[in-house]
């Protein structure tokens, strides 16, 4: 009996390469590269440490880039971490009370003006939500212990919409975005080991790398409501692709997106958040910022 070098006909062979590629392109959102297709104005190809390549090769690090041309699709995101935080309560960092959070939800949408919820439930079991979009700023009032982020009613918060603001910038995805949106202004600084930073006068921003080009720290100026001006630092660690949620009941593939699993804020070198990641929508979920009607008659009123 002659034995076949193939396991399968060649019939279901095509068949089944034609089925993945098809798979394929839907996966990654694009069907065939189009004739005229061109890159975005991320890519960079020299390989000389330039601000342009170490922003784009950032970007490429942490998934941002996608499609033929590698244009920037990462649009928003959600993640849940727990930890503690200190509250800015006056100009002594001594006395600023610790606050251990058993839950802290972030949503953010870097698009179309750019929008940052905080959900936060301290270990007392308090609640406390508040949102920045665009021009408006707001805290939601006695939000249920459970359910949607939104309250009985709401509350402007305009001097906090800088503060909040800053607080999407410096992101991982905020910070990159906002490099790349100066580019021609930033310097680089080689600090060895295949670290570098990278620094443009836009809030006097830094944004160190680490060797795989994951930003490991972000800090710039901030105006804060307490403090006025300050130096607000953020540091990034652990990067990791959060899919499948569930590698033991899901057979979903990665999803190419890398966010931290150590989140720590600072302001003039003081922690004021520390938190622990232990889940991250990276996938460009669902995020929205509906301005309450009352929020918007505040803010022409003022």
């Amino acid at each position: 009996m002659k034995i076949s070098p193939y396991p399968f006909k060649p019939t279901f062979i095509l068949v089944f390469c034609a089925c993945f590629v098809g798979l394929s392109h839907l996966t990654h959102g694009q069907g065939a590269p189009p004739a005229n297709a061109r890159p975005s104005d991320w890519v960079v190809r020299t390989f000389e440490p330039t601000a342009a390549r170490l922003i784009y090769t950032s970007a490429r690090a942490m998934g941002m880039l996608r499609g033929v041309g590698e244009f920037d699709v990462w649009s928003s995101l959600r993640y849940e971490a727990s930890g503690f935080m200190h509250e800015v309560s006056g100009a002594n960092p001594a006395n600023w009370p610790r606050i251990d959070l058993s839950r802290y939800y972030v949503e953010i949408a870097y698009e179309p003006e750019g929008g940052l919820r905080s959900d936060l439930t301290t270990s007392q079991g308090e609640r406390v939500v508040w949102a920045v979009t665009g021009d408006y700023s707001w805290d939601e009032q006695k939000v249920a212990r459970e359910g949607p982020p939104v309250g009985t009613s709401q509350a402007a918060a305009p001097q906090l919409r800088d503060w909040r603001q800053k607080l999407l910038a410096i992101t991982p995805g905020g910070a990159i975005k906002l490099a790349h949106q100066n580019v021609k202004q930033v310097k680089v600084t080689d600090l060895g080991n295949r670290t570098y930073e990278l620094s443009f006068p836009t809030n006097n921003t830094k944004i160190r790398l680490d060797r795989d080009r994951h930003p490991e720290l972000v800090e710039m100026t901030v105006d804060h409501p307490v403090l006025r001006q300050a130096t607000l630092t953020a540091e990034y660690s652990g990067y990791r692709d959060y899919e499948p949620i569930d590698p033991l009941r899901s057979d979903e593939a990665f999803s190419g997106f890398t966010f931290p699993s150590r989140i720590v804020h600072k302001l003039n070198g003081r922690t004021i958040l520390d938190v622990q990641v232990k889940t991250c929508w990276c996938t460009n979920p669902y995020v929205i910022f509906p301005v309450p009607a009352n929020i918007i008659s505040a803010s022409a009123g003022r």
